[in-house]
């Protein structure tokens, strides 16, 4: 358990899912109830204060973060309202640890939330990025030839994509509720700050929407690379059946060894037969070459 003191005098309790009070303080019944429903990101009013959950997709290399949290509407200037936060992992209290300076700096519930929720997207373009460059590798390989595990590696990178994208668009909505909330309209500077933050989830939106675009190109690629590739097989194909039809046709002609064929008591019928079919498979090399179709 963790408890930050803000600037305004406002409390911020950082509690585990087992923790059910803080110093004897009870835990909202519709907290609790938020914690078995960790699905989606989603902040709500209820009567003067506020409930939601955050759920932050799994980073590399780490887990994901999800918690709940409960905001009370501050009852004066002098007072910044009480934030109480409940997770299930620990991650959130840890990264609060490091973090402690600037987030006890905030004015009152609502600035720490902000500055928590951007916090929690900090490096999410260099994650974009990542994953923009593990695309770029992919599409040099398929330029290249096309890879034994094309299929597995796309198919995880359009999973990630599509939670990335789902989080984002629920985290602009959230935030752009927020922004137009009616007991803000008075407070210039939190309505800005929570459009800030709407603006930059709209951006990696926008980002991964890009990226999602681009993954179909590879794919299309693949398609097309697979594709010639069957084009060239069957082509090989055709010009093998094709050189070696003219010899089927000989073996037919002079296998049935009528007394009457003039090339069976010849002396030199077999040389001939074999010197003929040399020319003609020869010829037709030059040809098909000449054609670039070998």
């Amino acid at each position: 358990m963790k408890k930050l003191k803000l600037k305004k005098g406002a409390d911020v309790w950082i509690l585990g899912r087992e923790e059910e009070n803080a110093e004897g303080m009870m835990l909202p019944e519709i907290l609790k109830k938020s914690m078995k429903n960790l699905r989606y990101c989603k902040m709500e009013r209820t009567g003067e204060n506020y409930v939601g959950t955050i759920k932050v997709p799994r980073q590399e290399k780490a887990g994901g973060i999800a918690f709940a949290f409960y905001l009370e509407e501050p009852h004066s200037d002098e007072d910044g309202g009480q934030l109480m936060i409940e997770e299930e992992s620990g991650r959130l209290a840890v990264m609060v640890e490091e973090n402690r300076e600037d987030l006890e700096g905030s004015e009152d519930g609502h600035a720490f939330m902000l500055n928590l929720l951007h916090l929690l997207m900090q490096d999410d373009v260099l994650q974009l990025e990542r994953l923009e460059e593990s695309m770029y590798a992919l599409e040099e390989e398929l330029l290249k030839g096309i890879p034994e595990n094309f299929q597995e590696r796309t198919a995880r990178c359009r999973r990630k994509l599509f939670t990335l994208h789902t989080y984002y668009e629920q985290m602009v909505n959230l935030a752009q509720n927020m922004e137009d909330a009616p007991h803000l309209a008075r407070q210039d500077e939190t309505c800005a700050e929570w459009g800030r933050l709407a603006d930059k989830a709209e951006r990696l939106h926008n980002h991964v929407e890009m990226l999602r675009e681009y993954l179909i190109q590879i794919r299309e690629l693949y398609q097309s690379r697979t594709a010639e590739q069957q084009n060239r097989i069957m082509t090989m194909l055709t010009v093998i059946t094709t050189i070696f039809l003219p010899l089927t046709l000989i073996a037919g002609w002079y296998g049935m060894n009528f007394p009457n064929m003039p090339e069976l008591h010849w002396r030199y019928g077999y040389a001939v037969v074999i010197g003929l079919s040399v020319l003609i498979v020869t010829l037709e090399i030059l040809y098909f070459k000449k054609k670039k179709m070998l």
